[in-house]
């Protein structure tokens, strides 16, 4: 994983609760096995490191080069594109310290079918398999990649929707991305769309994220730290 500089995750500092341990795992198979052994389910409080996922070019522009295409301009005169290694210094990582979330033994067809009927909605909701994993445990709290068994992932969900994860956006190094940058960046992240498979207005968030980008978890009374990252907590 990427160990990003100390000033950019102290920024997003996640205080140890009243009465919780801190202990430190130093690989992801570690903190496999602590998930896999874990009962239940429970409120958690978690802290990762991932890298965005970005569009070679600006979808703006792209729009603009389009419009122009469809009003005759040649080839020759349209404005060249504005690709993502122009515009950056490099890879863009976001660091985030996330907030009202839970995992577990949770049944997302259960949980939105609740929902379903709550509103009103009587139609059966059926649930699609995970894209590219399945479940590595009985009580559905961790999922493995079906093309590469060493890549895990942390299944969460957000129950407290006004708890606002903070985070930090920042190259590999550390360095937060200026205001401009992160202004200019909107222009190559695909916008957040709400899920309309489950046919509720009170969406069930539902969120898997890369073990190998997790730099602290609450797993029981303990909060585990990834080595190298204590001093942060």
């Amino acid at each position: 994983m990427t160990n990003a500089k100390t000033n950019t995750v102290a920024v997003v500092n996640n205080n140890l609760s009243q009465g919780e341990t801190m202990k430190t795992f130093t690989t992801d198979q570690e903190l496999v096995n602590l998930v896999k052994n874990n009962k239940g389910y429970s409120f958690i409080k978690f802290t990762t490191t991932t890298e965005l996922k970005v569009n070679k070019f600006s979808r703006s522009r792209n729009e603009e080069i389009k419009a122009l295409k469809a009003a005759g301009v040649k080839k020759a005169d349209l404005p060249s594109k504005l690709s993502f290694d122009e515009a950056f210094k490099g890879k863009v990582f976001v660091t985030s310290h996330r907030k009202g979330y839970g995992m577990g033994d949770y049944n997302y067809e259960s949980m939105v079918q609740n929902k379903r009927t709550k509103e009103g909605n009587t139609d059966t909701f059926t649930s699609e398999a995970p894209r590219g994993r399945e479940f590595a445990t009985a009580n559905r709290s961790l999922l493995v990649s079906t093309k590469d068994d060493t890549q895990y992932y942390l299944r969460t969900y957000k129950f407290n929707k006004k708890s606002t994860d903070d985070s930090v956006i920042h190259y590999e190094d550390g360095t937060p991305l200026t205001d401009d940058e992160l202004k200019l960046l909107k222009d190559f992240t695909a916008p957040k769309s709400k899920a309309t498979k489950q046919g509720v207005e009170d969406e069930v968030i539902v969120r898997d994220f890369k073990v190998q980008g997790i730099i602290g978890v609450t797993i029981g009374d303990n909060f585990w730290v990834r080595e190298g990252f204590e001093n942060e907590f």
